[in-house]
């Protein structure tokens, strides 16, 4: 118009984050050493605590502002057959009586989850690995039962007579 006319005014945007990012865990890998449980399984329930490290097993949600709760959970597999982890905490216990000598493999790897409770298609994911220490918990056993053998009178002192043979399979 004639004479022109206008007017500013200042207008605040707050932007808010959407719910886009899937949940971070603290750490990508996590360790762990843990000491084998020796003994026959006398089918007693376990609960001991797995230290973690460099920290305690934690993620949060990836978006800014929204901090949704989460559950964490193991990813089923052989090794995770001997943990459980606390949905709500992420604290991680052994649950099954553990031999060391009876594992093909000394490192037990999990995979563990967190999966947003109001939005289970974010989810995270890291890796723990628990090596499990040895005990000396298993008697040397001897290669034979019996050992037979002949000697001839009159051998010198010191002479060899016999090599017996013992393992034990403790480290």
């Amino acid at each position: 118009g004639s004479p022109s006319l206008s007017s500013t005014m200042t207008v605040t945007v707050n932007v808010l984050d959407a719910d886009d990012l899937d949940p971070i865990f603290d750490q990508v890998k996590y360790t762990s050493k843990l000491p084998e449980i020796p003994g026959p399984d006398t089918g007693s329930p376990v609960r001991l605590a797995v230290p973690t490290s460099p920290s305690h097993i934690l993620a949060r949600d990836g978006d800014r502002g929204i901090d949704a709760r989460l559950h964490y959970s193991l990813v089923d597999s052989p090794a995770a057959s001997y943990f459980m982890i606390e949905p709500s905490s992420g604290g991680l216990y052994l649950t099954k009586h553990l031999d060391r000598e009876k594992l093909t493999d000394t490192t037990l790897t999990l995979h563990i989850r967190a999966e947003q409770i109001d939005n289970p298609q974010r989810v995270g994911s890291a890796v723990l690995e628990v090596r499990v220490e040895d005990v000396n918990d298993n008697l040397p056993e001897f290669e034979h039962d019996i050992y037979a053998i002949s000697i001839v009178e009159n051998l010198p002192a010191g002479f060899s007579v016999v090599q017996v043979v013992a393992k034990d399979p403790d480290e």
